[in-house]
């Protein structure tokens, strides 16, 4: 057979004694009587060999007459793919028939090269080429179903989308181009869940998210696409409970959407909508799918459910810009209800705490996130700080330790807040008792009160029983900050500097004596150790702050004051620690009262 192959191929193109349609038609039946040879002796061998020839034939007959400067008598055209089509069918079912998975994928190689073998030739290529690798991956991906062979599927992957993409048939038409990858990723994601093929389908559904950025398609098909191949994925990874394969799939997709979206640019308000309706039905898909199957492996399916909406939020963000503040903030508003009303879904089908838990959070942070965006300044920390005790008294009606978390978390979020932003607005205002100072006054009361009520769920670990305490240390060092910055503001209000700055300095120092006095007091009568230990240590900071600074820079009117104040306070407080001295001696042998 080798020997009749090279006969004709001599005879045609270096002898000229065979024309094209002879050595044509001859090599295909030494091709087919390879193959019945190979089914009757069960050769691979003969199989292989009549495979590769058949191959070769077009090319060497084809190319050769090219490369001389001749006319061309084997130009490609959709005869000559659907030549390479059949002799792909027939490699397909002799493998089938006999069980040859190697022989197959040879040929199947064989079947995605030789199109790039053509190209090399600089010879055009017909709309057919995008059809043949189609089917050809198509058969491919079939073919490893029917063998349980995955080697197979990722042929099928890297042949029916690299060669595609390097430019062998790839047709113009993005439409065209969209759905070939579509077919492919969805094809690969249905024979890898039938034998549970995890990384392939994660592969084809990576892989097809990413090659949506060589189309120029509508942002409305493009959506669509993303949420069919990610959906698909999704679907057959809680089917065969895939972990992971459904987070891949979702951040491949949005990614893509994160693409789509930029292309587009900031356009009109009214022409935002179509992105918005695909980035919307895309999280709706992801997020949805995950809840509603949270009832096993509850904490991965949550976990693709926080990204999603994460992502979308993100993608919102892309689309409307920071400009469109109200915008932004209704569409956060709007994702805090749907969280609510999915968490109602799921709480009246008794599904896992953890999911209603979970719903509630990602509404939460919604909120909690359009209250920067919606409101200004000063009233940021108040809603935040209400927020907070709205959260610490859920926890504290139902005794619920995620509620008590996410209002320990706000309250963070309320003093980082204060101390970072709404300062150079206090200090700035100059005004005893301004709209930012009455803000932070009522937010240091929501966040004291939020402490207290924090402070009596039962925790299990030592360091969230930390938790309420620190709330109430936070609101505590926010009053003494705020404070000190009302009294800054008030002398620079009604004083001239050179007045305002020794009195300013002596009254600052009283404020923190008083403070401090304060603390120690009820440390001692709450029995609260932090609370006297933060008394002593601020009146000590007093002490040092009248000695090096009032002493050097106040009048001595203002001097003897702060002398007066600090001397009396601090023999108060001595008196009522003495008084005291057994009690809290005492209790300090009593487990978990010493706070």
């Amino acid at each position: 057979m080798a020997v009749l192959f090279f006969a004709i191929y001599a005879g045609f193109a270096v002898y000229r004694v065979i024309g094209f349609a002879p050595a044509f038609v001859t090599m295909v039946l030494i091709t087919l009587s390879a193959a019945l040879l190979a089914d009757r002796y069960n050769s691979i061998a003969i199989a292989t060999l009549g495979l590769l020839g058949g191959f070769a034939t077009p090319l060497v007959l084809g190319g050769d007459a090219a490369g001389s400067g001749g006319t061309t008598q084997a130009p490609v055209n959709a005869g000559l793919y659907l030549y390479f089509l059949v002799l792909n069918a027939g490699t397909y079912v002799l493998a089938r028939r006999k069980g040859w998975w190697k022989f197959g994928g040879v040929g199947l190689a064989a079947g995605f090269l030789a199109p790039v073998i053509v190209a090399s030739s600089a010879l055009p290529h017909p709309p057919a080429a995008g059809v043949y690798y189609l089917v050809l991956s198509l058969s491919t991906l079939a073919l490893s179903l029917s063998m349980a062979v995955p080697r197979l599927a990722w042929a099928a992957l890297v042949g029916g989308f690299l060669l595609h993409l390097g430019g062998a048939g790839l047709s113009n038409a993005p439409l065209f181009t969209l759905g070939y990858y579509g077919v492919i990723t969805l094809a690969a994601v249905l024979v890898a869940e039938r034998h549970d093929w995890k990384g392939v389908a994660i592969a084809a559904t990576v892989a097809g998210s990413f090659l949506i950025w060589t189309t120029r398609v509508l942002p409305v098909t493009g959506f669509l696409y993303l949420a069919v191949v990610g959906g698909a994925c999704l679907v057959a990874a809680i089917r065969r409970q895939w972990l992971w394969a459904d987070m891949m799939a979702l951040l491949a997709t949005g990614a893509s959407a994160a693409v789509i979206v930029l292309d587009a640019g900031q356009p009109e308000f009214a022409t935002m909508l179509p992105l918005i309706g695909g980035t919307t039905v895309l999280f709706l898909v992801f997020s949805l799918t995950t809840t509603l199957t949270s009832r096993q492996h509850t904490e991965q399916r949550l976990q693709t459910a926080i990204v999603a909406a994460a992502v979308y939020a993100g993608q919102l963000f892309l689309i409307l810009g920071a400009e469109r503040r109200d915008a932004l903030a209704i569409a956060a508003i709007a994702l805090a209800v749907y969280h609510l009303l999915i968490s109602r879904v799921v709480l009246a089908r008794a599904f896992p705490s953890l999911t209603v838990l979970v719903l509630l959070g990602l509404a939460v942070t919604a909120l909690t996130v359009a209250i920067p965006i919606k409101l200004q300044q000063e009233a940021i920390p108040l809603a935040w700080a209400v927020e907070g005790a709205v959260l610490a008294g859920a926890a504290y009606r139902t005794r619920n330790l995620w509620a008590g978390r996410a209002a320990a978390l706000v309250g963070f979020l309320v003093a980082l807040r204060v101390v970072v932003v709404e300062t150079p607005a206090i200090a700035g205002a100059g005004l005893v008792l301004t709209a930012p100072g009455i803000a932070l006054l009522a937010a240091i009361f929501s966040l004291a009160l939020g402490g207290r009520l924090v402070g009596t769920l039962p925790w299990e670990s030592e360091q969230e029983q930390l938790l309420g305490p620190g709330l109430g240390a936070l609101a505590a060092a926010l009053l003494l900050w705020w404070g000190g910055w009302e009294i800054d503001g008030g002398f620079k209000r009604v004083a001239a500097e050179a007045v305002a700055s020794g009195a300013r300095q002596a009254t600052l120092s009283v404020w923190f004596t008083l403070y401090g006095f304060g603390l120690v007091v009820v440390g001692i009568m709450r029995n609260w150790a932090m609370a006297r230990w933060a008394g002593i240590g601020l009146l000590g900071i007093t002490i040092l702050k009248v000695f090096i600074v009032d002493l050097a820079q106040v009048e001595v009117v203002f001097r003897i004051l702060s002398l007066a104040v600090l001397g009396g306070l601090l023999l108060l407080a001595s008196l009522v620690y003495n008084r005291h001295r057994e009690r809290l001696s005492s209790s300090q042998d009593v487990s978990g009262s010493h706070r």
